[in-house]
């Protein structure tokens, strides 16, 4: 099989090589194919552990939900055109 790359797709193939990270570009493809294509787009269970890993390394009170920010955002916005 013959693909066309993007010129930028390409070089940064290039450079994953000449790092030694891959041996070919045909390993660094097929790679990527293996960790960032799942065969089920719609089903990313295969993407759970990672997430739960990452709330994991989240210190408690370190993070805030997104109606935290917009209220916190209205309270800034309201203090700025009020002034």
């Amino acid at each position: 099989m013959a693909v066309t790359l993007q010129k930028n797709h390409e070089n940064l193939l290039r450079e994953e090589v000449a790092a030694g990270r891959f041996a070919s570009i045909d390993e660094a493809v097929a790679f990527a194919l293996d960790h960032f294509l799942p065969g089920d787009l719609d089903d990313l269970a295969w993407l759970r552990a990672d997430l739960d890993a990452a709330r994991g390394r989240i210190a408690p009170g370190a993070h805030q939900t997104i109606a935290d920010y917009r209220a916190k955002l209205e309270q800034r916005l309201s203090r700025m055109t009020s002034a």
